[in-house]
């Protein structure tokens, strides 16, 4: 198993063990909290119990409030009954042992009797506190108490009352006395038995929790010394071998023990010092090779520094040739810029006069829109009050259906009161007949007397008939009068209906006259409108040749000025090309006066190297190393001369002429015949004595000599340099200057990207170059200012 998955079943198991034992103290815990809640609440009720009972033994005591006898009893009694609801109702009670079980049963036996015990003596409370005392007597009963207040009131019923209250309150008090002891006896019993359980709970929990503990560290303990005594081992063998290599001895050998990650660390470490060991014998070799070549570099310095030289005069003659040109082309753009402002005057005022055009046009279309508008109102209003005319005429039918119907109900409201006075007439002969019937009951005697009462009752309907027709009859002649207040309202409603109906013709014809007279309008300006869009056609044709003839002569411009640029692009290379061969001299001559350090410097690494102790196919090499066989393409190093085979082949001696720094100490031994492979061009190697080929990169740029006199020499962009428009050779035209045998190779940019630059110098009337800026150190950077 790897170490990553030995730990990890150690942190698993860890963290089982702490989940384990997290959970399990939260369960014994909340319910030991549990049980001390309900502990808390028990010494509650106890406390609760006791204050009403003590509450009740006070009712004579001068300091008791009739006025709230029964709301504070009442209080407290809410309070401990909810108190012992949740003591014998809680769901803890399920966990308790039978015998407790058995006590709370009898507990709560006992609380519902005194519970029930408490009725008589809540009667008794609600009289007291419906009894209202006067004043004096309720002033001596909250200074002296019921008793004493009694006795200095012997005639007042209601202290008297309220005495024979408390006693009969104080009888019920006596046996509310005998259930509260027992229920305090029974409560303390479950407080001691509440006490044992969470005293044998917390025993318990704190018991499984040790030996839990005990019993998973005792495990976890012995799988990581398993773990550890391991890997432990093989560090120590580890830290032999690492103490070795510090004594720069690579002989040292680890053999990998396991399958986990150590064994791949013990096999990686061999595999290092393997390598290590390889490659001080690379070194050894390849320092010998180093100083052998010490002296091949400074002839190559020096024929670079000749050929670099060349470069710079014929730069020279090709920046005077490019002044040249840029000055006839200054001249050219200068014209042409001249052309191009006339061109925008004429533009400028063309345009001036066709905006004028475009909005005397905006206004008329403005105003056909208004009168388009109010031709639509026109309408509109015409339409509303034809509608308001038909309106008034359907008004004026509607009234006078209205007089019609007004008209019929006078008539059927004269037929009703003809009705009235008949049933009055009626009613006055009912009367007279039942007085009539009463005088001749009355003469009849008893034989009469019946029909005495029918008269009399006939009498009754008569004259009840005869107060209705009255109220009938005013209420027709009300309903009268309003039917003819309303037809006088409906005449003057007609009348007013015919004077809105004139003026609305007067309306109608008036919206007509408004309405023809828009529409002449409107024709007017519809051609307005026309002749205004005619000039204005007019004068964008003539704005169109202007702008035809101003983007002819920016295309004049655009070409004069991209071959200015390019002119501008093959100065900055030059001058560039004559900054590089400049700094390539003096690096030349830095790496000739510096090869006698470094010959040095390889001398003193040769001297370290023998101290390391190596070995080669078992063997341990203490002084010099005899010979070496590395691994493919690494050169060999034995007492031969040094051979480096390569494709290109120099096949004559070279002679080297070491500067003077390197004569002062002793030169290594050169070999008479190298083979060295050298990049060159396509070209052949015709000199006796070519020069080794030095390539140097500075600047963005690669300098490569192939003569001692008028060699080939290549500019060539390798990296970004300040000025982007340099790029690589043949990828997009060829823009170049010759003298002798220097050929420059450049590439210029595209149009689109210097379109914005160059109308901007074509305004200005040209880049104003002259000869004295080819002699100012900030070439460069004025020609990009520009």
């Amino acid at each position: 198993m790897k170490l990553n998955g030995k730990f990890s079943f150690i942190i698993l198991f860890t963290v089982f063990q702490s989940v384990i034992l997290t959970v399990f103290s939260i369960v014994n815990i909340t319910q030991i909290q549990n049980l001390k809640n309900y502990q808390i609440m028990e010494i509650k009720t106890e406390s609760q119990l006791a204050s009403i009972v003590d509450y009740l033994e006070k009712m004579d005591y001068w300091d008791f409030e009739i006025e709230t006898a029964y709301s504070a009893f009442d209080s407290k009694k809410t309070s401990i009954t909810e108190s012992f609801n949740y003591l014998l109702e809680n769901p803890i009670i399920d966990s308790f042992p039978e015998d407790f079980k058995s006590s709370l049963k009898q507990t709560k036996l006992t609380w519902q009797l005194l519970n029930d015990s408490f009725g008589p003596v809540e009667n008794i409370l609600r009289t007291m506190e419906a009894t209202k005392p006067n004043t004096s007597v309720h002033t001596s009963i909250k200074s002296f108490g019921i008793r004493e207040t009694a006795n200095l009131y012997t005639q007042d019923e209601d202290i008297l009352n309220l005495l024979s209250l408390t006693e009969d309150a104080h009888t019920q008090i006596k046996k509310i006395r005998l259930l509260y002891v027992s229920l305090m006896e029974l409560n303390t019993k479950t407080l001691n038995n509440i006490e044992r359980i969470v005293l044998e709970r917390e025993t318990k929990f704190v018991a499984i929790t040790i030996i839990f503990a005990a019993v998973t560290s005792i495990i976890l303990a012995c799988m990581i010394f398993l773990v550890t005594s391991k890997i432990s081992k093989r560090i120590i063998k580890v830290k032999d071998v690492t103490s070795t290599l510090a004594e720069k001895d690579f002989t040292a050998n680890v053999n990998p023990e396991g399958s986990d990650e150590m064994h791949m660390l013990m096999a990686n470490i061999s595999d290092m010092v393997t390598q290590i060991n390889n490659f001080f014998l690379l070194v050894k070799s390849t320092a010998k090779k180093a100083i052998d070549a010490e002296a091949i570099i400074n002839e190559s310095a020096n024929s670079t520094a000749t050929a670099s030289t060349q470069i710079d005069s014929n730069i020279d003659e090709m920046s005077k040739k490019f002044t040249e040109m840029v000055e006839v082309m200054n001249a050219a753009i200068g014209v042409i810029a001249e052309m191009n402002v006339h061109v925008d005057t004429l533009v400028k005022s063309n345009n001036v006069q066709t905006t004028a055009i475009e909005n005397s046009n905006s206004a008329v279309k403005e105003v056909v829109k208004t009168l388009e508008s109010m031709s639509k109102m026109a309408e509109e209003r015409m339409e509303s009050a034809q509608e308001m005319h038909t309106y008034v005429a359907d008004g004026d039918d509607k009234i006078t259906a209205t007089n019609e119907i007004l008209g019929h109900v006078a008539e059927q409201l004269d037929e009703v009161y003809e009705v009235v006075t008949i049933i009055n007439n009626v009613a006055e002969q009912t009367n007279l007949l039942s007085m009539n019937a009463a005088i001749e009951s009355a003469h009849a005697g008893e034989a009469g007397k019946g029909f005495g009462v029918v008269a009399e009752e006939i009498r009754s309907l008569a004259e009840e008939t005869s107060e209705n027709a009255d109220k009938i009859s005013r209420v027709v002649n009300a309903i009268v009068q309003a039917v003819e207040n309303a037809n006088k309202s409906s005449q003057s409603a007609f009348e007013a209906f015919e004077k809105v109906s004139a003026h609305a013709d007067q309306i109608v014809s008036s919206l007509q006259e408004i309405t023809g007279g828009i529409g002449r309008i409107d024709s007017q300006m519809l051609q307005i409108k026309q002749r205004s869009e005619e000039t204005s056609s007019a004068a964008d044709e003539m704005n169109k040749y202007c702008g035809d003839l101003a983007g002819k002569q920016q295309k004049v411009s655009q070409q004069v000025d991209n071959m200015n640029e390019v002119f501008f692009q093959a100065i900055l290379s030059l001058k560039k090309i004559k900054e590089e061969t400049a700094d390539i001299v003096q690096k030349m001559k830095n790496v000739s006066s510096s090869s006698d350090e470094s010959y040095r410097n390889l001398s003193e690494l040769e001297t370290v190297l023998e101290e390391f102790k190596t070995s080669e196919v078992g063997k341990t090499v203490m002084e010099e190393p005899v010979a070496v066989e590395p691994e493919a393409d690494v050169p060999v190093v034995n007492e031969k001369p040094v051979v480096i085979e390569k494709p290109a082949v120099i096949e004559k001696p070279v002679v080297i002429e070491a500067p003077a720094a390197v004569e002062k100490t002793e030169e290594p031994e050169i070999p008479e015949i190298m083979e060295e492979e050298i990049p060159i061009m396509e070209d052949e190697v015709k000199e006796e004595a070519p020069a080794a080929p030095v390539e140097k990169k500075s600047g963005g740029f690669e300098m490569f000599s192939r003569s001692n006199s008028g060699s080939d020499i290549f500019a060539t962009s390798s990296e970004t340099s300040e000025v982007d428009e340099v790029k690589e050779i043949g990828e997009r035209g060829v823009v170049g200057a010759e003298n002798e045998n220097v050929k420059l190779v450049y590439k210029s940019p595209s149009l689109d990207e210097i379109n914005a630059k160059l109308n901007q110098l074509a305004m200005a009337g040209g880049f104003g170059i002259s000869d004295d800026m080819f002699k100012n150190d900030d070439l460069e950077s004025t020609i990009l200012q520009k």
